[in-house]
Order: C-alpha cells, then structure tokens, then sequence
C-alpha cells in the first residue's frame, strides 16, 4: 500500500508541482498556479480530508472519497491545460492523426494461424513496419509502415518463406486516436 501511495500520489503532485512552478503549464499568474499546486491528490486530500474528519457521524465518512476527488480535480486540470494547448495550436498534429502507409498484399498458400506467424515474422525482419496482419481465411497481409515499401521486395520475401505473393495495394492510412470518433 505505501508503494502504491508513494509511486502514485507522491509521484503524480511532484511532476505537477514541477510541471506548474517551471512554467510549463499555460497559467497567467501566481495565483493560477497555487490554485493549481492544491488541486493535486496528496494536498487536496489531506485538506478535505481533515476537514471532514471534524464533521459529526455520518458527514465524517465523506472523507474516503477525497482521494477520488483530488483524482478527479488532476484529470479536470489536465482538461484545461488541452484546451489551453488546442487554443494555442500545439495539438493540431494530434487532432489529424498519424500518417501511415497501408500495404495489402494478397498472399496463397496460408492455411492456419502459424502459417500467418510465419508470415508476420518475415514481415516485420525484412521491413520496418509498424504492424502487420496476416489472414488465411482472407489470404491476404495487412502492413502499416510510416514509409512505402519496396514493391519488389515483398513479394520476394513472402516467396522465399515458401508462400507465393500476389497482388500489391498501396494506400494512405490515418491512424487515429483512441476518442478521435467523439470529434467528429
């Protein structure tokens, strides 16, 4: 439990005491940043936390949802520095997504989940992806990679493995983040 409590709680306020006093945060004034030193989970449950303990029974119980509150009030702050960071646009890149390259290329031969194994290993040697996906059933291999690839060396490495290529489809891919659908 005190590993817990130090590696979170400790941890968590110093990187925000950091993150306020150095100005890497977007507050205007002092006062802005003491605000924002007392909404982190060891100060604001300590505080709320014994004053509570001074409120008669059953009021004195609340006290064990303060460490969830100073939680809450980190996340709130959080949300506000983004906010701040989309005004100023340092998030655009984020909002757009990642560009990627998506590389289908029809492969015969597989006829089991080893036999995509196999495949996805020779993959991942011969190029630098960053995933890739083989289907038997579907026959095809699924590569995303940040750059296109040689489209003379992948059918030569997926025929060296004893697996015969076919057709290549080259395309754009846009990863995106876990709650890009919320911004639609």
């Amino acid at each position: 439990m005190l590993a817990a409590y130090l590696l979170c709680d400790v941890l968590l306020t110093a990187v925000m005491l950091v993150l306020i006093w150095k100005r890497m945060l977007p507050l205007k004034n002092t006062w802005q940043r003491i605000l924002a030193s007392l909404c982190n989970p060891m100060v604001f449950a300590g505080i709320v936390g014994n004053l509570f303990a001074l409120l008669p029974w059953p009021l004195d119980q609340l006290d064990h949802g303060t460490e969830s509150a100073g939680h809450l009030l980190v996340l709130g702050l959080g949300l506000v520095l983004l906010r701040e960071m989309k005004k100023n646009g340092e998030l655009k890149g984020a909002e757009q997504g990642i560009q990627m390259i998506q590389t289908t290329v029809k492969v015969s031969g597989m006829a089991c989940s080893m036999c995509e194994a196999h495949i996805n290993d020779t993959i991942r040697g011969a190029f630098p992806v960053e995933k890739v996906s083989s289907s038997h059933s579907k026959g095809e291999t699924v590569i995303l990679s940040k750059e296109p690839l040689d489209e003379k060396a992948q059918p030569a490495a997926i025929d060296a493995t004893g697996y015969k290529a076919g057709e290549i489809c080259t395309e754009t891919y846009v990863k995106r983040g876990l709650f890009s659908f919320l911004k639609k």
